[in-house]
């Protein structure tokens, strides 16, 4: 090995400033400077004819000297004019001079990077992202790739001019390593990844360390990992679907190259070997539903085995025709929207969902590489606290719609279970812009078959009633109900508008859309029910019966509030 030696001549120092003797200050007129130094100047000074100047010194100037001026100026008082040449800087002054030392020479942390380190069991290779200049005495420093373990060795080399750097690594003991530390002359770099290598692997094999290697080979198995078998696309098919039961070398996707475990080689006395794994052939039968695979291991040049594997498999459609409901697939999607989104859907409407905006329900990942995205909205149920949502249900290249229905939503009904109009009196609070006789507002919340119980009125072109709750509260109303005699003096449909407000002093709004469900009252046919839907949280609605299509006599036998359900 032939050492460089480079030495550095020493690099003068030129002192540039002024004289280290003070001067004194000139105050007399009649003192004549004794200008004995070489280079001093006498700036601005006053040569009368009187006074001559003693000029002993070699390159003596008087520079800029006014002649006819009485005004004697002291040169330790009066600044140079601009047009004075100005005195020389001072040492400390003096911009430094740009060091010429290399990056190698100066100590610190050094700008070089480790891209890569491999090992053949015998040599270390250092990639760096920049070329090494030659010449450069350099110690590697490696520690043993264990937190249980201090041992440190260094190894000696002189770079190359090239990006990978050489190292003999002797009899080191076959162990994972990674490099700590490398000194470039002064200067240190410390990698921190890309820093570990495999001491345990050799490069060549001979024949009969080969063909002890490829014995053991055809004994090893090699097997599909379960969840991969039914893989979506074949094409996709790569080595990490396999339980090998080998180290790869590195954990990218496409890593092709790995060595036996360390139980492999103690238990059956091998020698570490980088073996080259690749796929020869692969093979699908759809009509038979099977998969085959030959998979090829190469140590250096030499194919040591060919391992044919064979396994049966799922089809797409299969796969999909599994999410059907009470199916483990199909519980899979509702406990994932169920926990994901609704675990706290007690405290949620149906009718409510779809305004929300915070749920991200495409692409959902499943197991089996399937996916479930959402389509449109079912049934939403308010009165059984039910949702039911359309989804999208695909893998690879086929699709399958399904529904599910998620229960225990909040729920809504009737004010009261009965009619005796007891409790809606205690929380509502009832108004009409009128009535007639003895017709009065309160009878609205009495039971429906006492017959002459309701209001009525017929004064007015545009009579209301309106019902609130009491205190000024805000609360859901989801809609009421209301009993009308089926008479069509008395009933007429479509005959008015449903208005709101939602603060008791705010301004009463119309519904934009009246959606009302109309029908014989079950009960008692000598009524029309309407259902009428609100589904604001408010703290009064107000029924406004329209000039030109109410009916002659207007009138309401009952009136129900319709909210939410109080488990």
């Amino acid at each position: 090995m032939i050492f460089s030696t480079i030495i550095l001549a020493p690099t003068a120092l030129v002192s540039c400033g002024t004289s280290n003797t003070p001067k004194t200050p000139n105050n007399s007129t009649n003192n004549t400077p004794n200008n004995s130094s070489n280079n001093t100047q006498n700036n601005n000074s006053n040569n009368s004819p009187n006074n001559t100047p003693n000029n002993n010194s070699n390159n003596t100037q008087n520079n800029n000297s006014n002649n006819n001026s009485n005004n004697t100026q002291n040169n330790e008082t009066r600044k140079p004019e601009s047009n004075t040449p100005s005195n020389p800087p001072k040492q400390e002054e003096m911009p430094n001079k740009p060091s010429d030392k290399k990056w190698w020479e100066v100590q610190g942390e050094s700008k070089v990077e480790l891209l890569a380190v491999s090992s053949d069991g015998k040599n270390l290779n250092l990639t760096f992202k920049e070329e090494i200049p030659a010449g450069i005495k350099t110690k590697v420093s490696i520690k043993k790739d264990d937190q249980n373990s201090t041992e440190e060795k260094t190894f000696d080399l002189v770079t190359t001019k090239s990006k990978t750097q050489t190292i003999s690594l002797g009899d080191l003991e076959k162990a994972k390593w990674k490099i700590s530390k490398i000194l470039f002359g002064l200067s240190t770099y410390t990698p921190t990844k890309n820093n570990t290598f495999d001491s345990n692997i050799i490069a060549n094999t001979s024949d009969e360390e080969f063909n002890k290697i490829k014995a053991y080979l055809e004994k090893h198995v090699f097997a599909i990992k379960d969840d991969r078998k039914n893989l979506a696309n074949f094409s996709n098919l790569s080595l990490n679907d396999f339980d090998l039961k080998l180290n790869p070398k590195s954990t990218d996707k496409a890593n092709d190259i790995f060595t036996f475990t360390k139980e492999t080689l103690d238990e059956n006395q091998l020698t570490n070997v980088e073996m080259k794994i690749s796929f020869e052939s692969t093979n699908e039968d759809i009509v038979n539903k099977k998969r085959s695979v030959a998979i090829k291991v190469q140590i250096g040049d030499k194919v040591a085995v060919v391992k044919n594997l064979e396994w049966n498999f799922k089809t797409n459609l299969e796969i999909v025709n599994q999410y059907v409901k009470d199916n483990p697939s199909y519980k899979e999607l509702e406990n994932h929207l169920i926990n994901t989104y609704f675990s706290q859907r007690q405290g949620i409407h149906p009718f409510e969902i779809p305004t929300f905006r915070k749920y991200n329900w495409e692409n959902i990942s499943l197991k089996d590489e399937v996916v479930a995205s959402f389509s449109k909205f079912g049934t939403l149920d308010d009165y059984n606290g039910n949702a039911t949502l359309h989804f999208t249900i695909k893998r690879g290249n086929v699709k399958k719609g399904i529904e599910i229905t998620i229960g225990n939503f909040a729920k809504v009904g009737n004010y009261e279970s009965g009619y005796d109009g007891a409790k809606r009196s205690v929380d509502f609070e009832l108004k009409s812009s009128s009535h007639g006789g003895n017709y009065k507002v309160d009878y609205v919340f009495t039971h429906y078959n006492r017959t002459n119980d309701y209001w009525y009125t017929s004064s007015e072109k545009e009579p209301t009633v309106e019902f609130a709750w009491r205190g000024g509260i805000r609360n859901l109303i989801y809609g009421f109900e209301l009993l009308i005699w089926n008479d069509p003096r008395y009933y007429k449909e479509n005959s008015y508008v449903v208005e709101y407000k939602e603060s008791a002093n705010g301004e009463w709004k119309a519904l934009d859309t009246l959606v009302k469900d109309v029908k014989p009252f079950e009960k008692d046919k000598r009524f029309i029910q309407e259902i009428v839907e609100v589904k604001k949280v408010v703290n009064a609605v107000r029924i406004r019966f329209l000039d030109g299509k109410k009916p002659r006599w207007v009138s309401i036998a009952s009136l129900m509030p319709i909210t939410k359900i109080l488990r």
